[in-house]
């Protein structure tokens, strides 16, 4: 009788062990962080296709020219051109600051500093954005300013009806609702 309850107990310890190494594996296992899919070329051809459609709307509610369009376009173009060394920079500050934070013994002063920086870079990209919304503005005729005017000041949702969802970032940005 005693040896079979020696075995029980043991075959109780066995089993709970193994139920204790599951159970804490399937714990940790959903905890890992996994990497986010990456986009294939195509995908971002097609949300950038998205982005031009949606300027051509707001071309469209504007009832612009043939010559304001082209003159639009070539606006838009140099926009993009100015924008990928800042956000260039901006990733790569934004990787910085991750190890930063990351660090054995974080510096606090080291990480203010290159959020500091990061700060400067989107204000340069803020400023981009509003210098070509200016130029556009310019090129209006007062009865298209009207509209353009009404899209500037129905906030990022009406921006976003003239120039289109691509390339201006990720997700609605602080404040503002999910779609």
């Amino acid at each position: 009788m005693n040896w079979r309850f020696t075995m029980l107990r043991k075959s109780s310890m066995i089993v709970a062990a193994i139920l204790i190494t599951v159970f804490s594996g399937s714990v940790l296992f959903a905890q890992q962080e996994r990497p986010k899919p990456r986009r294939m070329p195509y995908e971002r051809m097609e949300r950038m296709h998205r982005g031009q459609m949606g300027m051509m709307k707001g071309m469209a509610a504007l009832q612009l020219t043939d010559e304001q369009k082209q003159k639009m376009m070539d606006l838009h173009l140099a926009l993009q051109k100015e924008m990928v060394p800042l956000k260039a920079k901006l990733a790569t500050l934004r990787a910085d600051l991750g190890l930063l934070m990351t660090a054995d013994k974080p510096d606090l002063k080291k990480i203010e500093a290159k959020q500091n920086q990061i700060g400067q870079v989107q204000t340069q990209m803020r400023m981009a954005f509003i210098r070509h919304q200016l130029k556009v503005r310019e090129m209006l005729t007062p009865e298209q300013r009207k509209k353009f005017d009404s899209l500037i000041l129905s906030g990022r949702h009406g921006m976003r009806h003239f120039f289109g969802r691509g390339g201006r970032g990720k997700g609605p940005g602080p404040g503002m609702p999910m779609r």
